[in-house]
């Protein structure tokens, strides 16, 4: 009798740890079921598909979103950063403005996620047609020399650059400046090294960005003013010639050694009358003007003369 009460109580307890066994089992399968679902944001690059060397994005392209996804937790974790981007397909698209939406077929994305939400949700960008252009560069001098100084001439080599962007921007610009040149307090000429400021992340510089730039500082020009010079008529020949105004000003300018060596009476402005013939209306010409006397060639050299005005009327008669 013992013995059989002791048989029944085993058996008990083998059904009771079988359907512990059979729970924890249970439990766990029911577990691994129904995962977790969670929602995480990722950083997705955008990528143009079928684009052409000959067009440019512009208007602040964006090239990179937010995509929030949900999904189980166990996939949302394994996630890379390469896993997740946006393509946009620009075929057959024209030039001009496009606004394109960011919906969830956009998206690459791991299978067993979806997507909540996309920041921003729409895309906005101007396709452009992409040119080349050779482009004058300026030097942005600055700075205050000595009152007895200035700067004479600027040498830029190279004095060009090559530039790509679009052509609504490149078509506008006359030249690009250099960066910055002080050129304060400096007695003498000088050379230095310096780079092009393209100012717009559109344009693309094919040349080299280094600008090589000469600049030659030298004495202050003075300008002195001859007034009632007379203007005289070279190789007349049979015809009778009228020059109207018959005297005028000339300008000398130049350094003040030099300038303060021209003398009056040795300044010749005149019209050559040889191939002019007689018409009715009056020709409309520069006069010309020539230094004869000491230190003519040197003068000259160094001095720039012109007539004010700069134009006389000639009538020719017959």
């Amino acid at each position: 009798m013992k013995q059989s009460r002791k048989i029944v109580e085993s058996d008990w307890f083998l059904k009771i740890v079988s359907l512990l066994i059979a729970f924890t089992m249970w439990a766990f399968i029911s577990g691994q079921k129904t995962p977790k679902i969670i929602e995480k944001n990722f950083t997705a690059p955008i990528y143009f598909e079928n684009t052409s060397e000959d067009i440019i994005l512009t208007r602040d392209v964006l090239y990179e979103i937010t995509v929030q996804l949900r999904g189980p937790e166990t996939i949302i974790k394994k996630i890379k950063p390469e896993d997740i981007y946006i393509t946009i397909d620009l075929k057959n698209k024209k030039f001009g403005m496009h606004s394109i939406p960011l919906t969830e077929n956009l998206v690459h994305k791991p299978s067993g996620v979806s997507v909540v939400n996309i920041i921003p949700n729409t895309v906005q960008f101007k396709i452009e047609r992409k040119i080349t252009r050779i482009i004058p560069v300026k030097a942005n001098i600055v700075g205050e020399l000595p009152d007895n100084l200035e700067v004479k001439k600027v040498i830029l080599s190279p004095p060009i650059v090559r530039v790509q962007g679009p052509q609504s921007v490149l078509e506008k610009i006359q030249y690009f400046n250099t960066e910055v040149i002080d050129v304060s307090n400096k007695m003498q000429s000088f050379k230095t090294t310096t780079v092009v400021l393209l100012n717009s992340n559109f344009l693309k510089l094919l040349s080299k960005p280094n600008i090589n730039v000469n600049i030659i500082i030298g004495e202050k020009d003075r300008v002195k003013l001859y007034r009632k010079v007379r203007i005289t008529l070279a190789n007349v020949g049979k015809h009778t010639v009228w020059v109207n105004p018959k005297h005028l000003a000339v300008q000398v300018k130049g350094g003040e050694k030099f300038v303060n060596k021209v003398v009056r009476k040795n300044i010749k402005v005149f019209i050559d009358c040889k191939n002019l013939k007689p018409k009715e209306k009056d020709y409309v010409l520069t006069p010309q003007i020539d230094y004869i006397g000491p230190n003519s060639e040197e003068i000259k050299n160094n001095v720039k003369f012109s007539t004010i005005p700069s134009l006389v009327n000639v009538r020719v008669f017959k």
